[in-house]
Formats: structure tokens, sequence, C-alpha cells
């Protein structure tokens, strides 16, 4: 009998793997947006999101009415300065003085799950924000086709304004792989109960 319990979870394992996201078609055109902050210090962090709120907000509409990934490019090649810019005084309004810069170009991704699609590891083109010395966790989204920039972010009140010091934000961390197996085992005590 553990045999066949065995075989049935990893079975149910397959199943709900596989239906849990659609993986991203190799060569399918990609864009996103990479933003690394300075470093894992928890106003660091914090301001990584005030950049991407004010990134997103400031840029969402031009981008949104933009047909397709090669005019995508050309906008942002031609906006970088003001990218790197509008980041900067992100963080000078922040009391943070380091600085930012940014890059459009081909980088390296690992596997993540965005949504619900799955972007294998490789390169993807990309707005790259990096904040300061960029040796702390990013941030990213897939700016095309346009995920991040759907008027749902602001329903959600991504581009809220920040209350409370910096210095009392806490991160917290989810992890899909557990989650998911935590559903599983829910799932399957249900079912041997």
């Amino acid at each position: 009998m553990g045999k066949w319990k065995i075989v049935c979870f990893l079975s149910l394992l397959s199943i709900l793997t596989y239906f849990s996201g659609k993986v991203a078609l190799k060569g399918e055109e990609i864009l996103r947006i990479h933003i690394i902050a300075n470093s894992n210090n928890p106003k660091d962090q914090f301001v990584k999101y005030l950049v991407r709120d004010r990134v997103l907000k400031e840029y969402s509409q031009e981008l949104k009415n933009l047909k397709g990934i090669k005019e995508i490019e050309k906008f942002i090649g031609n906006n970088l300065q003001d990218i790197e810019d509008l980041a900067g005084n992100v963080l000078i309004e922040n009391g943070l003085a380091y600085g930012a810069h940014g890059e459009l170009g081909n980088f390296d991704f690992p596997t993540r799950l965005y949504l619900d699609t799955v972007y294998p590891k490789g390169q993807y083109k990309a707005l790259k924000i990096i904040l300061g010395e960029g040796k702390g966790d990013n941030w990213w989204c897939v700016m095309f086709p346009p995920l991040c920039l759907v008027g749902e972010i602001e329903e959600k009140g991504v581009f809220a304004e920040p209350s409370g010091e910096i210095e009392d934000v806490e991160v917290e961390y989810e992890y899909f792989i557990l989650n998911l197996l935590k559903k599983i085992i829910e799932f399957i005590k249900k079912i041997f109960s």
C-alpha cells in the first residue's frame, strides 16, 4: 500500500506542476525590467520598490501605446538617461546618494515563475536599473508583453506612497515550491483521510 501512495503522490505532483503555469516559448519576444538593489539592507530593498513604482508610473502609459518590442526598445534607448535620472531622484528623495545606472541589453536570468508563466533559464532582453553597487536582491517583471504595466497594478496600490519610517519595513519572502508542496500535502491528506 505504501508504494501505491508514493506513486499517487508523484503523479499528482507532476500533474499539478504541469498545470500550475505555462512555459514561455523559446524565441518569444520578451522584454523585462530588472531592478537590482544596492544591498539587502531593508532601506535599500524598500527604495528598490519605490524606484520600480516611479518608473512604471512615469512610463507605463507611453509603453502601453507602443506596438511591438522594437518600438519599446527604441523608446527605452531614447529615454535611458531620463530613466536613470528618475531612479536617481527617488534615491536622493530618500536620503541615498549612491546613484543609479541603466542598461538595455541581453542578460542572463535564472528560471523564474511570473504570474502563471515559467520563464526558463537563459538570456532575455531587459532594461536593467542598477542601484548603487547592485549587490542586493532584485525585482523584475515582463514589460513586453506588458504584464507589469496593466491597469490592475494601480488598483492594487503598487503606486501608493509609503507610510512610516523606512527602517520599520520588514521583507517577507514566499517560496513557490514550498507553497505548492503545502497545497499538495493538504490535498493528499484529504484524499487519504
